[in-house]
């Protein structure tokens, strides 16, 4: 990743990481993150496990599967990492909760905006297009 590219890093510490991008879903998210993968993986499990027990106990419904898997993609190269960063920022609109991205609340795309402006994620939308970018990662 380019060492220009913008970091936010709300939960770095405690997270194992570094925060680059995020979008929550209804029911599912995306992170763009640099992590400690081992460290981070035991996180997650921990997470998803921990609030999959929670909500089975408040629904009364034991043994329900809520989170049905997690995946990581390692990112190669500048043109990946942009290409990234749009495809989550632009999450929420492909699945239809929102006319544009920027409508969404959970996302970090207002992060963006104020941090580098709007004409540059729009330099950064055209010049990193997201077409087949993650088919079938959240269908």
């Amino acid at each position: 990743m380019t060492s220009g590219s913008p970091q936010f890093t709300p939960a770095s510490a405690t997270a194992g990481g570094d925060l680059r991008g995020w979008v929550v879903l209804p029911n599912h998210y995306h992170l763009v993150a640099r992590v400690d993968l081992i460290a981070f993986s035991a996180r997650i499990a921990r997470l998803h496990n921990g609030k999959s027990t929670q909500w089975n106990r408040e629904d009364q419904t034991p043994g329900r599967k809520v989170w049905h898997r997690f995946a990581d993609r390692r990112i190669r190269n500048d043109r990946h990492y942009f290409a990234a960063l749009n495809y989550v920022h632009a999450n929420a609109a492909h699945h239809g909760l929102v006319e544009r991205s920027d409508e969404w609340r959970w996302i970090s795309l207002a992060n963006y905006r104020d941090e580098v402006g709007l004409e540059t994620l729009e330099a950064w939308t055209c010049e990193y297009p997201i077409e087949r970018f993650g088919e079938g990662w959240d269908v």
